[in-house]
C-alpha cells in the first residue's frame, strides 16, 4: 500500500508503511511534512512499526535515528508511536515523544536489556511503577483538545481485567526539565490532571493519580526530600550517611483503591542493605481514608516473590504474601506525622471508603550512601547534605 498520510480534527496523522519504510522517508515524508505545515496543523502524529530508540531487544533502527529523526525534529512532529518490542516503553527527546506500545499480546519477557537510552526514561532499562521493564499488557489512548493532547496508557492483566492508567504524557507540560514526565511545577496539581481525561471516568485513580519524583522539577518537593530534622533522623536509623532516590505525591482520591502488601527493595532493589521510606501524613490517615498498613517483624525476611493479586481491591496488579507469622497492622496517623520503615517491610494501604477525605500523602525513599547497586531507573541520586 504504501506509506499515506491524512488531517483530521486539525490534528495530521502519518502512517509510515514498514515494507517501503526507507524509500518513503527519503522521498516522501519530507514534502508531506512540508506541505503539512501550509495548512497549520495543531499536532502531527506519526505511526511506525520500528522504533528508532529502544532498550529491550533491540536498541532502535540505526538508519531511523540517522535519516527520521532529524525530519520529526526539523518539522516538530509532537510524537512518534511504534511497536516491533512486546512491551511499554516511553521517551522524550528534543520536543517529540517516543512511545513503544507493543503490549496488546505475549510479552518479551525472555529478551534482554540491551541499551539504556537517556532520553528513554519509563520501561525498558527503567521500571514502570510496580511492572519491571515496562512488561505489561497495554493499550494507548490519545485524547485531543483544541489547546492540549494527553496520551495515558491503560494496563490490563493477561485475561484482559482492566487495571488502569499507569503512565501520561503529552502537550499540556511546561517542560522545563526535558524529561518528558508530567511531575511537579511543570503542571498544576492536582486540577490540571482533569483536563482531557474522560468525563465518565470510573476510576478516581485516573483523576487523581500518584506523582513520581516532584523533587527533580518542584523546589518544595526537594526542599523535604533533604529537610535536616528527616535526614538527622535517617541518619540515626541507619547508622550512616544516606541519599535520596524518590519522591512521590499521593492524593488517594475518596473511592480510591488501596495497594496490595509488598516491600519497596522489590523495586528499589537496593544492595547490599536496603532502601528506607519516611511516609509523611499531609492529612489524617485512618480506616476510613485508607490508612497505611504494615506487616511488623517482616523486615527480616528477604525480598519476596509477587503474586497475582485481586484487582478490585488494589492499583497494582501483583502483592507479597507474608508468612503467617506476621499480623497486619493499621497505622493511624495525624496530618505532620512522619512514618520511617525499612525497605523490606511487608506493607500497604486500605482502600478510600470514604464519600469526601482525601488521603494524601509524601513519601521519600533513601538508600544507604554506601549500597553499591540499586535499580538505576531512580537516578539520579541526590545528596541530602
Amino acid at each position: 500500500m504504501g506509506s499515506y498520510s491524512f488531517d483530521y480534527a486539525g490534528v495530521h496523522f502519518i502512517c509510515i508503511d514498514f515494507s517501503t519504510m526507507k524509500e518513503d522517508i527519503k522521498t516522501w515524508l519530507e514534502d508531506d511534512l512540508k506541505s503539512s505545515l501550509s495548512n497549520n496543523p495543531r499536532y502531527t502524529f506519526l505511526f511506525i512499526h520500528v522504533p528508532p530508540y529502544c532498550e529491550l531487544w533491540i536498541d532502535g533502527d540505526k538508519w531511523l535515528r540517522s535519516r527520521l529523526v532529524p525530519l520529526l525534529e526539523l518539522y516538530g512532529v509532537d510524537a512518534v508511536f511504534s511497536g516491533h518490542t512486546h512491551e511499554y516503553e516511553r521517551g522524550y527527546k528534543e520536543h517529540v515523544h517516543y512511545i513503544i506500545t507493543g503490549g496488546g499480546s505475549w510479552l518479551d519477557w525472555e529478551e534482554p536489556i540491551v541499551k539504556d537510552w537517556e532520553h528513554m526514561f519509563i520501561g525498558g532499562a527503567k521500571n514502570l511503577a510496580e511492572f519491571r521493564h515496562g512488561l505489561i499488557n497495554e493499550y494507548v489512548r490519545v485524547d485531543v483538545q483544541m489547546d492540549e493532547w494527553i496520551g495515558t496508557m491503560h494496563a490490563f492483566q493477561p485475561n484482559g481485567d482492566y487495571i488502569g492508567v499507569r503512565d501520561r504524557f503529552g502537550s499540556m507540560m511546561k517542560d522545563t526539565n526535558g524529561d518528558g514526565l508530567l511531575t511537579g511545577s511543570e503542571r498544576m496539581m492536582p486540577s490540571n490532571y482533569l483536563t482531557g481525561l474522560p468525563s465518565d471516568a470510573e476510576d478516581p485513580l485516573e483523576v487523581y493519580p500518584r506523582m513520581m519524583h516532584p523533587h527533580r522539577v518542584d523546589p518544595l518537593s526537594l526542599h523535604i526530600l533533604r529537610h535536616p530534622r528527616i535526614v538527622d533522623q535517617l541518619e540515626t536509623l541507619l547508622g550512616e550517611p544516606a541519599v535520596g532516590l524518590q519522591t512521590m505525591i499521593y492524593w488517594k482520591p475518596p473511592q480510591a483503591l488501596g495497594q496490595a502488601l509488598h516491600q519497596d527493595d522489590f523495586y528499589l532493589q537496593t544492595q547490599p542493605y536496603s532502601c528506607i521510606a519516611a511516609w509523611i501524613a499531609l492529612e489524617k490517615t485512618d480506616a476510613e481514608n485508607g490508612a497505611l498498613m504494615i506487616c511488623p517483624g517482616s523486615h527480616l525476611e528477604p525480598v519476596l516473590e509477587m503474586e497475582a493479586t485481586d484487582p478490585t481491591l488494589s492499583f497494582t496488579h501483583t502483592a507479597v504474601r507474608p508468612n503467617p507469622q506476621y499480623s497486619t497492622k493499621m497505622v493511624e496517623m495525624e496530618k505532620g506525622d512522619i512514618l520511617f520503615f525499612h525497605g523490606r517491610l511487608i506493607h500497604g494501604s486500605l482502600p478510600n471508603r470514604s464519600v469526601n477525605r482525601f488521603r494524601k500523602t509524601f513519601i521519600c525513599h533513601y538508600i544507604p550512601k554506601r549500597s553499591t547497586s540499586y535499580n538505576k531507573g531512580y537516578d539520579p541520586k541526590v545528596e541530602l547534605r
